[in-house]
């Protein structure tokens, strides 16, 4: 008997395409530099930004920092302050300093 229901063995296809135009695999590299250099500049002033955006949302874009109460509204001010940068930082700044530890809060019944 077949316990496995018609559409969990639906086929999904996909494909793999290759950019190999110049222009574009350009853009996407320099997109990727400036990403790069925004998250490193963040880590390396981290404390500070913890400090004042804790909380919220931070967006940086050429090594300018904004901060907001959503990810949207993060990326908007950034992008309107640098409409030509592309490699834009966006994240949470947590409020919990320190690890956090995730465990099984299940209740595992009783061991008797």
């Amino acid at each position: 008997m077949n316990t496995l229901s018609e559409a969990s063995q639906t086929r999904h296809e996909f494909s793999v395409e290759f950019i190999t135009d110049p222009k574009v695999n350009a853009r996407r590299m320099e997109r990727m530099r400036q990403f790069n250099r925004n998250i490193n500049w963040a880590a390396s002033r981290w404390e500070d930004i913890v400090e004042r955006a804790a909380g919220s949302y931070i967006a940086v874009v050429d090594e300018d920092l904004f901060v907001a109460d959503s990810a949207c509204e993060a990326e908007r001010l950034a992008k309107e302050s640098h409409p030509d940068s592309e490699g834009i930082f966006v994240r949470f700044v947590s409020p919990v300093v320190g690890p956090r530890v995730y465990g099984n809060r299940w209740n595992a019944g009783s061991m008797s």
